[in-house]
């Protein structure tokens, strides 16, 4: 058993193929839409959404969790989260859930910012504590 522990299956050695540089943007572009869909469906958002947040530009700058219990957003309210920033909220959007995924997107091309909290779209910004 220890012996077979070492030994590389082929399937794990096609997996490490060379990419020539000329492909590296679009395998990058690739692992971006495979990343936003696999928080797709780690969050419960809608694979159409994220997929369009991509093609819109949006990556992924951060994944966290709201600290306890989330109720949905006020315009002003602050929601702390567990990677120690907080979103404060510019919109009015009820919800109840507990500790549920946030996700931080950034635009690439405008540097505009946007949260998903539980899958759905908050409009806020984001603050240090």
């Amino acid at each position: 058993m220890g012996s077979e522990a070492g030994r590389h299956t082929p399937e794990r050695v096609v997996a490490f193929r060379a990419v020539p540089a000329a492909d590296f943007q679009d395998t990058g572009m690739r692992s971006f839409i495979a990343a936003m869909l696999s928080f797709a469906v780690s969050t419960g958002a809608l694979a159409g959404d994220l997929e369009r947040l991509a093609r819109d530009g949006y990556g992924v700058l951060d994944s966290t969790t709201v600290m306890g219990e989330f109720k949905g957003c006020n315009a002003g309210s602050k929601v702390p989260l567990a990677n120690g920033l907080i979103f404060v909220c510019s919109e009015h959007h009820f919800d109840d859930v507990f500790e549920p995924e946030v996700l931080i997107l950034k635009n690439v091309r405008t540097g505009e910012s946007k949260v998903l909290i539980d899958g759905d779209e908050f409009e806020g910004a984001i603050f240090r504590r």
